[in-house]
């Protein structure tokens, strides 16, 4: 239609282009001005003065992704409705109903990876996931996300060697019952998730005792069943899900064994990386409500240069730094209104291998080249002058 308005092939391509520049749905009518002081030089004679249909400017049009991810968002992929949440125990009905609120919160930053293993659990055509990537890059957060969306309970084990399998299937215990003494089975939290359905995140797995992870062969083959040492068989509950966890990186070998025999047992590997300085500001202004953008990203940048000295100037087998203890921070500055004192308990503390080492510490001379006399240098020279409020 455009160039049915210009006399010359030159002009065409300048108005064109100012055109496809315009973002508004503006018609073509509304820029009569510009194709006459480009084309006419105010000579509107030279117009042509047919009637055409009006134009719309062109946009870039989403992509197939972005146009499913909206698609995801509208949708509701509730497996568990309101009633059969009040028939779970009292705990899994409160992480469910926190993760909700999580994904309610930050359902705009879930991305269109994560939504697909959203939309593959619901339909039933997945329900064993690997997370995998460095220590604080989101994989607990993740999970949770997935459980809010799917609006499942949420329960959380961690892997630590030396510990049984009952910790995390349960055991038995005598107890009295009208002067009788009879034994009762208590449930683990594997076994708990197990039976009444919740999304169950393994945490540091390859940190878990090889025992521990052969009693949970038939959970993830194809039996689906736990079978407690009670001789009682748990059929996994039809929107049980598990989901492993490990940190991978100095400091994080773990079980190096229990990965070659369980690898084929898992049915999508999922590569977690750090979040960008971008991204993490606005999930950290999300959930806290705090605004100052400045401030979140000087605090990000903090986060992101300790997650780097760690392995190199501390050790990576104990200390971790993570977007929670970020937001911990924001939230002790709240209310002290200045941020290096808040870093110590929220920040700092985290890092110290003993309570004994922590008490020691000198925070005033920082005249040592420790790691963390490093970072507490960091954050003064970042953070010294700032307040909470502007």
């Amino acid at each position: 239609y455009i160039s049915a308005y210009l006399q010359q092939a030159d002009q065409a391509v300048n108005i064109s282009n100012w055109f496809h520049s315009n973002e508004s749905e503006t018609e073509l009518t509304d820029v009569t001005k510009v194709l006459i002081a480009n084309v006419t030089d105010g000579d509107d004679s030279r117009l042509v003065t047919e009637d055409y249909p009006a134009a719309t400017a062109k946009r870039k049009k989403p992509s197939s992704k972005q146009k499913r991810l909206a698609e995801f968002l509208k949708k509701d992929w509730s497996l568990l409705s309101e009633k059969e949440a009040k028939e779970l125990p009292l705990f899994l009905q409160t992480t469910r109903k926190k993760c909700r609120e999580l994904f309610e919160a930050n359902k705009d930053f879930m991305s269109y990876e994560n939504a697909l293993l959203v939309e593959q659990i619901y339909n039933g055509d997945l329900s064993k996931l690997s997370f995998f990537g460095p220590a604080g890059t989101g994989k607990t957060m993740t999970a949770q996300m997935i459980a809010g969306a799917l609006h499942l309970p949420f329960q959380l084990v961690v892997g630590k060697a030396g510990v049984d399998s009952s910790v995390y299937l349960g055991y038995e215990s005598i107890v009295s019952n009208n002067g009788t003494s009879v034994t009762k089975w208590h449930d683990g939290n594997i076994t708990q998730a197990v039976r009444y359905g919740a999304l169950l995140l393994f945490d540091e797995v390859n940190f878990t005792n090889p025992e521990v992870l052969g009693s949970m062969n038939t959970l993830l083959d194809g039996s689906q069943c736990l079978v407690m040492d009670s001789g009682e068989v748990v059929p996994a509950h039809k929107h049980f899900v598990y989901i492993e966890a490990m940190n991978i990186g100095v400091g994080y070998d773990g079980t190096s064994e229990m990965n070659n025999s369980w690898t084929n047992r898992i049915a999508e590997h999922v590569q977690f990386k750090p979040f960008s300085v971008e991204e993490e500001v606005e999930i950290l202004s999300r959930n806290t409500g705090y605004e100052r953008k400045d401030v979140l990203k000087k605090l990000v940048q903090i986060e992101h240069s300790i997650r780097k000295q760690i392995p190199v100037l501390g050790d990576a087998s104990t200390q971790v730094i993570s977007i929670r203890n970020i937001q911990n921070w924001i939230r002790k500055a709240k209310y002290t209104d200045e941020w290096v004192e808040s870093a110590i308990p929220t920040v700092l503390a985290p890092l110290f291998k003993t309570s004994e080492e922590f008490e020691s510490f000198d925070f005033t001379s920082l005249t040592d080249e420790s790691f963390l006399s490093t970072v507490m240098s960091e954050i003064k020279d970042s953070l010294e002058y700032e307040t909470y409020e502007e």
